[in-house]
This record gives structure tokens, sequence and C-alpha cells, in this order.
């Protein structure tokens, strides 16, 4: 059983010539919820198992878009999502066992001189997963991206450098166990049209 997307709101504001400090051009946001049940069963040999599993989700996301000073000098997109999700599963010949996860994230988005020869892109995507296992362990999930793009395009030689900063942390909060991964990456493209058919 899925409900699906059940509440969508969006209002749009009229931006003028005149400069802002800070001026709104949209708001949107959505509301979501599902549900989902299973019953299983199995016969092996001589065992019966029978399996039963729910899971019910809810949550919701933010969107904004705006702008300082004027569209073309910078705009200004932010996501916020929450959604938590309910797992309940029973089992007969393995103890039953109710999970929690809750998604919790943050999308900023910024473009610098939008529609000019140079532009500057930048975007931090921060995210935090909580999973809490019954009769086994909570799992806490934190994610951080950062990246960068710097474009010239000019008609002889258009070129832009990249930037992205990955870092990830997984921490197993009964045993103390941590994982973690962090990473760079830098990228440069430089593309050349000889022919208007390229």
């Amino acid at each position: 059983m899925s409900f699906g997307e059940v509440f969508s709101q969006e209002r749009t504001f009229f931006a003028s010539d005149k400069y802002f400090f800070w001026k709104p051009l949209s708001f949107s946001g959505e509301f979501r919820t599902s549900g989902h049940y299973r019953k299983q069963d199995i016969y092996t040999d001589y065992i019966h198992d029978i399996q039963n599993s729910s899971r019910f989700s809810l949550g919701g996301l933010i969107h904004s878009e705006s702008y300082i000073w004027q569209p073309d000098f910078l705009l200004l997109n932010i996501d916020a999502e929450y959604n938590p999700d309910f797992i309940k599963e029973n089992f007969i010949v393995i103890p039953d066992q109710s999970e929690n996860r809750t998604m919790k994230r943050l999308n900023i988005r910024t473009t610098l001189f939008n529609n000019k020869i140079i532009s500057l892109n930048t975007s931090a995507n921060l995210s935090q997963i909580y999973s809490n296992r019954e009769n086994l362990t909570n799992i806490k999930t934190d994610s951080k991206q950062l990246g960068s793009m710097l474009s010239y395009s000019n008609k002889i030689l258009p070129f832009n450098l990249s930037f992205n900063k990955t870092k990830w942390t997984q921490e197993e909060t009964e045993t103390g166990r941590v994982s973690k991964m962090d990473q760079i990456n830098f990228t440069g493209r430089i593309s050349k049209s000889f022919y208007s058919s390229d």
C-alpha cells in the first residue's frame, strides 16, 4: 500500500528590475507518506516459518530559490528534507526486530555571476542517517559533500575547473566501531570546436 505524495504547495514571487539585498523568487514544499506490509509463509523440510514485515515512512521536503543584489550576481537554492522510516519484522525462527531510520538532509547551491562569461558554482550537501536496530546496534552516518566549479565561457578556448570534497563517517554506537572516508577530487576540462557542425 502506497499513498505517495499527498501534499504539494508552491508560491512564486515576481522579481522586479530593482536591486535587493535578498529577494525570494520561489518557495515550494511537499509532504510524503507511504506504507508497506508483507506476510510470507516458508516451508523448509520440517520447519514452518511465518514472516510478517511492515514499513511506514513519513517525511517532507522544502525548496527555496532566491537571489542577492540581482539575479545575475548571486543565485541561492536551498533544499531541506526530513524523512523518518519505521520498520517492524516478526519471524518465528529468529528473534523479532524493529528498526527506526531517520534521514535529515540540507543542500545549499549558489551561482555567482550567472549568465556571465566567468561564473562560479558552489554547493554544500549535508546529510545524517540514524538507524536504531532493536537487539542489535544503533548506527549513525554523517555525510558532507562540498564542491565548486569555475567556468570561463569564451569563444576561443572555454574551460572549467572543479573541486569536490567528500567526508563520510559511520559509527556503531553500541560497539564504538567507526568507519571513515575522506576524498578530494580536482578536475579540469578544456573544449574546442573547429567547425560549426561539431
